[in-house]
């Protein structure tokens, strides 16, 4: 792994895949986020390489400059990952399985004042939490409720990343606040 993250801080050409740096900060909250909310202490190699990718994902959007660059150095490091579309591949299935757009709607986003959470597919008690970009729970709900809006006072500006547990599976989804 150390050199998977030399190669997505500093970039470079290694095993034939070209892979432009995303720099140290970028680096470090993609493994943090996988540490604190994909990887267990029993993982394998192969869920690091999942985790970090959806880690990349959750933060930076689905084929952003950072989630390629996970990928391609997971491909260079020879744990081979699926690419972008547009990069001579598809994302992988378990990486799509899970695509918040088909649970939950998050709207206006990027917010100001308030954020709506409207859940689609409400069949059962839904766990809900807003994660800050260190990993710290910064709201969170337990409800039946198919709607939910919350306030953004006292929020910090930034990226936020919402997660939904539902009986179907874990979802998440990238909530911007602005002030």
């Amino acid at each position: 792994m150390n050199k998977w993250f030399y190669l997505i801080s500093s970039g470079g050409t290694f095993g034939g895949q070209n892979i432009n740096a995303i720099g140290p900060h970028a680096g470090q909250q993609i493994v943090y986020w996988a540490l604190a909310n994909y990887l267990q202490s029993n993982s394998t190699t192969s869920d690091a390489r999942w985790s970090t990718m959806a880690a990349a994902r959750d933060i930076y959007g689905e084929c952003s400059n950072e989630h390629r660059a996970v990928i391609a150095a997971w491909n260079a490091v020879n744990v081979i990952s699926p690419t972008c579309p547009g990069s001579g591949g598809r994302i992988a299935a378990e990486q799509v399985q899970n695509s918040a757009e088909s649970v939950l709607k998050v709207y206006p986003n990027p917010a100001t004042d308030f954020v709506t959470i409207q859940l689609l597919d409400l069949t059962a008690t839904t766990d809900l939490q807003l994660y800050d970009m260190t990993g710290k729970v910064i709201k969170a709900w337990n409800t039946r409720e198919s709607t939910i809006t919350f306030a953004t006072k006292g929020l910090v500006p930034g990226i936020y990343t919402l997660k939904a547990q539902t009986t179907k599976g874990v979802y998440t989804h990238k909530v911007i606040i602005n002030q």
